[in-house]
């Protein structure tokens, strides 16, 4: 081979060495961030219903220690109440959700302070 094959030939040997020695993890750690984003929406809605319906029992038995209890209309009015602030919760917690996995991935893919890439344009 000639001198100047020989020296592309460095040239790309050394390219891959420093793609290897910079690249890869920077890869390897955004591939791991992806694939670990926390709980789901779905997850996270399902334990905040849960939370959601014991708020009938839990109103019961803190009644019952001052030894009060609820007539069935102020039951129905409670549990109105419990179901919108149910529904307004559940909605803004997708919501929110959601714009924090969008945020996060912007943030991965733009390598900004806090995600652990803010080192890639060093």
């Amino acid at each position: 081979m000639g001198i100047a094959a020989d020296r592309y030939a460095r040239i790309t040997r050394e390219q891959w060495q420093d793609y290897v020695k910079h690249g890869i993890p920077i890869e390897n750690k955004l591939i791991s961030m992806f694939n670990s984003q926390g709980p789901s929406v779905g997850d996270t809605t399902s334990l905040a219903s849960k939370v959601y319906s014991n708020l009938s029992p839990r109103t019961d038995m803190f009644l019952a220690r001052y030894g009060l209890s609820q007539t069935a209309a102020q039951r129905r009015e409670n549990e109105k109440a419990d179901s919108l602030a149910r529904v307004i919760g559940l909605a803004t917690l997708r919501d929110r959700m959601r714009q924090a996995k969008a945020d996060l991935n912007q943030q991965i893919l733009l390598g900004t302070p806090g995600t652990g890439l803010d080192v890639i344009g060093s």
